[in-house]
């Protein structure tokens, strides 16, 4: 890292803002930075700390940078830019401050921003922006953390000797940054988890033994008994005994099988004779008690076929009987429903306001007959007929009478629907009227509005154009992040590539170890440790890395590089675009919603205006279409009120004619009575003596057939022998009955015929006392049990020792293999210890023996600067010696004073003396990283203070170091009080304090002078 140029504003004591160009103090190499106590001469560092780190070091606040001298409205800010490989960056940030609001009183909070960028030719293209991305993106760059880069590049002041008294952990992750030797750590990783993962699998194999052998106990256990003991061998079960003594088992328990199969075959047969004969004697029983039966029964069947006898004879007459029964019944109702009719005809009569006396009187003496004659009947009928004529005359006069005055109404009606229809049209002529006038304004607005078209499709394409940019936005901010994380994961590819080429390279050198372990002697020293003992002599790896294998990481690790680069130039081709976008969406690009609404809002606007425009013909035919309308209204109006004037003169007429027709039926009737009435009154009559005449006919038919039917009767009961109807109907019976009655005697018949039969067979004669079938019975679920258990404990014992044969198989099986793959678990388990460093006696792990290594090369640089600093007398050195309380060793610093031939502590030096040896280490650091070329590029070194605690000599010493430094193209920045540095160190940076702030410049001195 270079730096190219600082500006701040507002920050610290600087109220303004300063920028510093570092390029014009590249050709000096080393310069000052001079100022009055208190100018600001700290926070330049603070400002390139925090540009790049987010922080400051030091017990200063982050969000407490803003200059107190600074106008409200100037918001603090630091810029710095850097080169770095070959690459121009710049990141840019602001803390959290205070500033007035807009509009109103008071201030309002702004949070923090960051971005960081890298220059395109003359464009800075954004790289990150957030404050999170931007430290982490920081961090990548320059491969350092804050702490790490206060030891190593810039060193704040009271911090210098920060590196040098350093704890060896601090140590530690200082030189695995700076060194990029995580490598080494993640190889003892690997180790330790792939000596975990044999362990586990050791562990799992065992147990899986251990499992196998507890199963076969189980097995056997359930064979022989919970007490019984297996064979063993050395202290083991003895799976293959087991398994043979199973087979034993299973024979001796198929024999058992056969012979309780043989018992159970024997009681079967015994209990299948005796069922049988059980069987015959049961038979001959049921026979005995059913004819025993059948002769307690005779003679109630022989009653029942007497019973039968007689209902068969009275079968004949029941026609006969049920015909004079249902012809007596009709004669009875037929005169009940004569009697009933006669009632109502009387009453009707009487109710008539006509003369209709004789009606009713002869109606009563029909009513009283029995039964009355067939003229009786016909000439009350055909009076009533007379009186029914003249009734339905009066009744045409009053039907004229009422059509006439419906008429008179509906005249006057159709009148005054005439004369609203009218007044509506009226209503419609004047609502026309209004509606003319609002469409004459409509037409001049949309006239007005036709105008600004041209205007408004301007305004709607523009609205459009950055409604379309802001919604491709979204899309191409998603593209640029995909584009990021692309390079992003190229970026770790092309790191993963050169990982793994730079550790087929380190597993080539690890090879020679083999060599060095072929010259080791017991009881010699070891070349690279220097211990006496060796446990592990490295043998030769079984996989030998050749030439043709590196070649081919290298390639790989040059593809993933040209990857790389192309996701890079896509990642830039995509924050262009979006650059693009963004200045096309303006305001809209943070708002797609609301560039798309105010879209929106102007293509309606253009719509509307575009409508009225093309409606202001059709307003002006509208005008016409209503005018016309109106007229029309007006005119259909007047018709209506001629109409209505027509519709009166009818109704008098109409009404004259119901006068006349009125006067008709009232002299027939009088005033009082209903025309109509007095007809539906007279309708009913007719309808009633017509029934009445009816019932009387019925009656008649009745009679004659009631004494038919009595004659059949007559000669039906003499033909069968009866004496009277009563006799026979006693002896009659259902046929459904007489079938039960001839189904019940044959029954018996049968029972009686089958139960002679069954005692005279052969077989049933003769037969000795009923078996014990239950006893038989037991004796069979016995033998069946016997059976059952032996065939229950045969398959228990066959699975058993299928069981316990497949387990031994698996047992030997599984021991084979597991001894080949303890042994190779032991052997990783020791070498990830010796990795780790518990299988040292400095307890120094891989990493940190490289990192020792990488110690040595910085010690030996720093005591070259260290030795010419102080005259020959101090030198700076690693000590490898075992750390007190069993700590990890191989990163402690010792310093030696050739004066008195002793090595002390750090810590026990002056702090003049402190200052030259951490100086000397942050140059060594400095030369080695140089020098490894690893993932830190340190072109630059700032020293805050330190200086005046040094004499003149050592001081003249100091600079010359400093001085060597910008031999190899470093940038050496000194913050200091002492004037003889001012001399020494012409270029530099000046801050000037005044009581409204601090101002500063480069000045840059004539070296040609």
């Amino acid at each position: 890292m270079r730096p190219r140029r600082l500006e701040l504003t507002a920050f610290g004591p600087f109220p303004g803002t300063v920028q510093l160009e570092f390029g014009a103090l590249d050709e000096a190499g080393i310069f000052g930075v001079h100022g009055p106590t208190g100018g600001g001469k700290t926070s330049l560092l603070d400002g390139i700390m925090f540009a790049l780190y987010g922080d400051v070091p030091g017990a200063r606040e982050r969000d407490r940078l803003r200059s107190d001298h600074a106008p409200a409205g100037v918001e603090t800010a630091v810029a710095f830019e850097f080169a770095l490989r070959g690459e121009d960056w710049r990141v840019t940030r602001a803390p959290r401050q205070q500033r007035p609001k807009k509009r109103g009183s008071g201030t309002t909070t702004l949070s923090p921003t960051a971005t960081l960028a890298r220059r395109r030719g003359d464009v800075w293209e954004p790289a990150a922006e957030g404050v999170q991305e931007v430290g982490d993106a920081v961090r990548g760059l320059v491969g350092l953390d804050r702490a790490q880069f206060q030891q190593v590049v810039v060193l704040p002041q009271g911090e210098v000797e920060k590196a040098l008294r350093a704890s060896a952990q601090d140590r530690e992750r200082l030189l695995s940054t700076l060194f990029d030797t995580g490598r080494f750590h993640a190889y003892t990783a690997r180790l330790a988890q792939r000596a975990d993962v044999l362990a586990g699998e050791v562990g799992r194999r065992a147990a899986a033994l251990d499992e196998c052998r507890r199963q076969a106990l189980d097995r056997w256990e359930s064979l022989a008994g919970p007490d019984a003991a297996g064979p063993v061998v050395e202290g083991q079960v003895d799976l293959e005994g087991l398994r043979d003594q199973a087979v034993l088992t299973a024979v001796e328990t198929r024999e058992a099988v056969a012979r309780a199969r043989r018992g159970a075959a024997r009681a079967q047969r015994r209990l299948a004779a005796a069922e049988l004969l059980s069987d015959r004697c049961r038979r001959r029983r049921a026979a005995a008690d059913a004819l025993e039966q059948v002769a307690a029964e005779a003679a109630d069947v022989d009653a029942l076929r007497e019973r039968l006898a007689s209902a068969q004879r009275a079968a004949p007459c029941g026609p006969a009987l049920e015909a004079a029964r249902t012809a007596a019944d009709r004669l009875t109702a037929a005169r009940r429903d004569r009697i009933a009719a006669a009632g109502p005809v009387v009453a009707a009569a009487g109710r008539l306001p006509v003369d209709a006396g004789a009606v009713g009187a002869a109606a009563g003496v029909l009513a009283a007959a029995d039964p009355p004659g067939a003229g009786q009947v016909r000439a009350v009928g055909e009076g009533l007929r007379g009186l029914a004529g003249r009734i339905e005359g009066l009744l045409r006069e009053g039907r004229t009478a009422a059509a006439a005055v419906a008429t008179a109404d509906a005249e006057r009606a159709a009148a005054t629907g005439h004369r609203a229809a009218a007044e509506a049209l009226r209503d419609t002529a004047r609502r026309l009227e209004e509606e003319i006038a609002g469409v004459e304004v409509d037409h001049r607005d949309a006239v007005v509005v036709g105008a600004r078209v041209e205007a408004l499709a301007a305004e709607a394409a523009r609205r459009a154009a950055e409604a379309d940019a802001a919604a491709a936005v979204p899309g191409l901010q998603a593209a640029a992040d995909a584009a990021l994380a692309a390079w992003r994961d190229a970026t770790e590819a092309r790191a993963w590539a050169v990982e793994r080429h730079t550790d087929l390279l380190q597993a080539r050198i690890d090879g020679m170890a083999a060599e060095l372990a072929a010259q080791l002697a017991q009881g010699a020293a070891c070349a690279v440790c220097g211990a006496l003992d060796h446990p592990a002599p490295a043998s030769c790896p079984s996989a030998v890395v050749d030439a043709a294998e590196i070649d081919e990481a290298r390639v790989a690790a040059e593809a993933a590089a040209a990857l790389a680069d192309a996701a890079e130039v896509e990642r830039e081709a995509a924050l262009t675009a979006l650059a693009d976008a963004r200045g096309r969406a303006g305001p809209g690009a943070e708002d797609p919603a609301g560039a798309v609404a105010a879209a929106a809002a102007a293509q309606a606007a253009l719509v509307e205006a575009a409508a009225a425009a093309e409606g202001c013909p059709a307003l002006a035919a509208s005008l016409d279409e209503l005018a016309a309308e109106r007229d029309g209204t007006c005119a259909g109006a007047e018709e209506l009120e001629r109409l209505a004037g027509r519709a009166d003169d009818a109704a008098d007429r109409a009404a004259a004619r119901a006068a006349d027709a009125a006067e008709v039926v009232i002299a027939a009737l009088g005033a009082d009575v209903d025309v109509v009435d007095t007809a539906r009154q007279v309708e009913r009559l007719i309808t009633l003596f017509a029934a009445f005449s009816d019932a009387g006919d019925a009656e008649r038919s009745a009679a004659v057939t009631e004494e038919s039917c009595a004659r059949q009767l007559r000669a039906v009961l003499a033909g069968q022998g009866f004496a009277g109807p009563a006799e026979a109907e006693a002896a009659s019976a259902p046929e459904h009955r007489q079938a039960e009655w001839r189904a019940h005697i044959a029954a018996h018949d049968r029972r009686r015929d089958t139960a002679r039969a069954t005692l005279s067979e052969p077989e049933l004669v003769d037969l000795p006392d009923p078996p014990d079938l239950d006893g038989l019975r037991g004796d069979c679920e016995d033998a069946d049990k016997v059976l059952e258990s032996a065939c229950s404990r045969l398959y228990v014992v066959d699975r058993a020792a299928a069981d316990l044969g497949l387990l031994a198989q698996q047992h030997a099986a599984g021991l084979a293999d597991l001894a080949p793959l303890r042994a190779d678990a032991e052997r990783v388990r020791r070498l990830a210890d010796v990795c780790h460093g518990a299988g040292t006696a400095r307890r120094m792990s891989l990493e940190r023996y490289v990192l020792a290594a990488f110690l040595e090369e910085i010690t030996d640089a720093a005591t070259q600067r260290l030795l010419a600093m102080t005259d020959g007398r101090y030198s700076v050195r690693h000590s490898d010696e075992r750390a007190r309380h069993g700590a990890a060793s191989g990163l402690s610093l010792v310093v030696g004073d050739a004066w008195t031939g002793v090595e002390r502590e750090v810590g026990s030096l002056s702090g003049g003396e402190t200052f030259q040896a951490s100086l000397a280490l942050a140059l060594g650091i400095a030369d080695v990283v140089q020098q490894h070329a690893g993932g830190v590029h340190l072109d630059m070194l700032f020293v805050d203070e330190g200086f005046g605690s040094l004499d003149a000599d050592a001081l003249d010493n100091a600079i010359v170091e400093l001085e060597r430094l910008r031999e190899g193209g470093r940038l050496v920045g000194i913050i200091s009080h002492v004037a003889a540095l001012r001399e020494r160190i012409p270029a530099g940076i000046r801050v000037t304090r005044t009581p409204c702030g601090s101002r500063a410049a480069v000045e840059v001195a004539d070296l040609a002078a």
